[in-house]
């Protein structure tokens, strides 16, 4: 789709396969599957966002797998400024492009793209978009999250620690605001994150509290336990100068 046109709700599908929303509920949900030309790397969308001074709505996802090679290897997130992103369709549907990077975050406010949507798809969305923007909050130690991710789906984790993390991306080490999740205590066996994930949302899902955007995650040197990496969505939202919508 360009220009707003193309068979948008073809191009929907669960959010457990990276897709976005089921029925007449808003597209490009937590969790569906998002990226650039040559579609060659899928990352996640976090939320829906507006932008306060102009009113634009746009979707936040994350700034290392979108902004791609501009971002972690050339060191100049501006490269990927206009570039065209696009969300994965059913399995017999082709990608649909929803819109282009209008605004990057790659350092200390966190790992994060803002996604100008096309005017028709920002029509189609406006319809089923809550009337009230959603509740941001700082992480704090101890508190379980709930990752919606592209691979995971849903996955929950327990805060371990929050303040200044890095990760390496190709060639370039960045350093943000974040939180590190540990799997939730007396759980086992499961994913806390994987592959693709990049870019979806952590939130507290029983109070519907949006918190953070997922960046990364392993397994703990000494201890061999998976761990997950995050920034601030609340951080991210103020330098766009948006409100985010679930």
């Amino acid at each position: 789709m360009k220009n707003g046109r193309g068979d948008i709700a073809a191009a929907n599908a669960d959010g457990r396969r990276g897709g976005a929303a089921r029925g007449g509920g808003p597209f490009l949900r937590p969790g569906c599957a998002v990226a650039r030309a040559p579609l060659d790397n899928w990352s996640s969308i976090a939320c829906l966002a507006r932008e306060k001074g102009t009113g634009r709505l746009a979707a936040i996802g994350s700034a290392h797998a979108l902004a791609g090679p501009g971002c972690a290897i050339g060191g100049a997130p501006g490269r990927a400024l206009g570039a065209a992103i696009w969300v994965r369709g059913r399995r017999d549907r082709p990608p649909v492009e929803i819109g282009s990077i209008a605004h990057i975050l790659f350092g200390a406010e966190g790992d994060a793209a803002l996604v100008a949507l096309s005017p028709g798809l920002a029509r189609r969305i406006e319809t089923a978009l809550p009337h009230m923007p959603a509740r941001l909050d700082a992480p704090a130690r101890g508190r379980v999250l709930c990752l919606e991710g592209r691979r995971s789906a849903r996955t929950d984790g327990q805060v371990a620690d929050v303040g200044v993390f890095s990760v390496r991306h190709g060639a370039r080490t960045v350093a943000f605001e974040g939180f590190r999740l540990d799997p939730v205590p007396g759980r086992t066996g499961y994913r806390l994150c994987a592959p693709g994930d990049s870019g979806g949302l952590w939130r507290d899902r029983a109070r519907n509290i949006a918190v953070g955007i997922h960046v990364a995650g392993g397994r703990d040197a000494r201890t061999g336990r998976p761990y997950a990496l995050a920034c601030r969505l609340d951080m991210a939202a103020a330098a766009f100068d948006a409100e985010v919508f679930l």
